[in-house]
């Protein structure tokens, strides 16, 4: 550092996949005296979005043909908005969705039509319920959750101007395998090279031309693979510009290594993935340094818990503060690290010694065998 004071980096993948720990807890800042350095980490940009106003709904219906619609009602004095957020009643659902606006509550004109709300049996937290659509300041809404799988109904709704989209960074990832399963669904391993940044997606590539497949994401947890997550992937060439594809599959916090991604193709042709990248929200590492030199950026401690510093409190005092900026070096080996005692089994820190001494024996008890039967005859 040139000097003391607040300083900044942005994180490189390379951190996150060096990273033992889920959001960067293991990392640890040294000073040139070898002293520790106060850190935070926080988005490199942040967005802000409206205020959400919560609707009122007003018709909430489930029509013949299984479709549900509701009417929102914002109030005389609406101010603009361009997302709404549902509050949807159902486990399992995947809809297309239409939204039109009106002045009057009577007569309606389409806004935006395209966009997608779902849900998945047994992941909670894996939910599509915000639609999007061109800033608009009518007072009233229909939305209309176009018939498809699942069963839902609409019960609430938040409005709100959407955040602007944040900056994106990304990185490869490598396609292990493709393979088919059961004659209904498709199974793409990727390895992701390391720990995902938070918030992270994977990026699928195909040449597909249209398409709309539910995905659930698998971690590897040892030899087998655990739940981690789920989305929709699409591409439909007819629909608006802003909703003709969305390649994109939500991966959970802490995400590491190889994940599985299960596409359900049902009766249609397998995707033919040819590809997978990560994608993520840029994050930057604050610090304070106390005086000028080089500083190091440690990572990879197992079991590292988060340490906590006061720099966060200070610097929510001090809106205006500005770091400058730091440069990172090569990554390397850290030469005082001390590999953790093998905590496995003696059995299992010496399979081949035992295995191989197991075989010696076993091949001495037969040759004692053999010796005693010529004895005997």
């Amino acid at each position: 550092m040139a000097g003391a004071g607040l300083w900044r980096f942005e994180v490189p993948i390379a951190l996150y996949r060096a990273s033992a720990a889920d959001g960067l807890a293991d990392l640890r800042l040294e000073g040139a005296g070898g002293e520790e350095v106060p850190w935070i980490v926080r988005s490199a940009s942040p967005v802000e979005s409206g205020r959400a106003v919560a609707a009122r709904v007003l018709d909430p219906v489930v029509l013949p043909d299984g479709a549900a619609r509701a009417v929102l009602d914002l109030g005389p004095q609406a101010a603009r908005h361009g997302e709404v957020r549902l509050e949807l009643v159902g486990v399992e659902f995947l809809r297309r969705a239409r939204v039109e606006s009106s002045e009057d509550g009577r007569a309606f004109g389409v806004l935006a039509e395209g966009g997608r709300v779902w849900a998945i049996r047994g992941e909670p937290r894996a939910r599509g319920d915000a639609l999007r659509y061109p800033t608009s300041r009518a007072r009233f809404l229909r939305v209309t959750l176009l018939p498809g799988g699942g069963t839902v109904r609409i019960s609430g709704a938040r409005v709100a101007l959407p955040p602007a989209a944040p900056e994106r960074r990304t990185a490869g990832a490598t396609l292990l395998s493709v393979a088919r399963e059961d004659g209904k669904r498709t199974a793409v391993d990727v390895d992701l090279g390391g720990r995902a940044p938070p918030g992270a997606t994977l990026r699928l590539q195909t040449g597909a031309a249209a398409f709309e497949r539910t995905v659930r994401v698998f971690v590897r947890e040892g030899e087998a693979f655990q739940p981690a997550g789920c989305g929709v992937v699409w591409r439909a060439p007819e629909a608006a510009p802003d909703a003709r594809e969305h390649l994109e599959v939500p991966l959970a916090s802490g995400a590491v290594g190889r994940v599985r991604l299960v596409l359900e193709d049902g009766d249609a042709l397998p995707l033919d993935v040819t590809g997978a990248a990560l994608a993520w929200s840029p994050e930057e590492v604050v610090f304070r340094a106390s005086a000028a030199g080089a500083h190091r950026a440690l990572a990879g401690a197992l079991g590292a818990g988060r340490p906590a510093y006061d720099l966060a409190a200070v610097l929510a005092r001090s809106p205006g503060a500005v770091p400058g900026e730091a440069g990172l070096g090569p990554f390397a080996p850290n030469p005082r690290h001390a590999p953790p005692p093998d905590a496995r089994p003696f059995t299992e820190r010496h399979r081949t010694a035992l295995a191989v001494a197991l075989a010696a024996l076993v091949a001495g008890l037969g040759a004692w065998a053999v010796r005693l039967l010529r004895l005997a005859s």
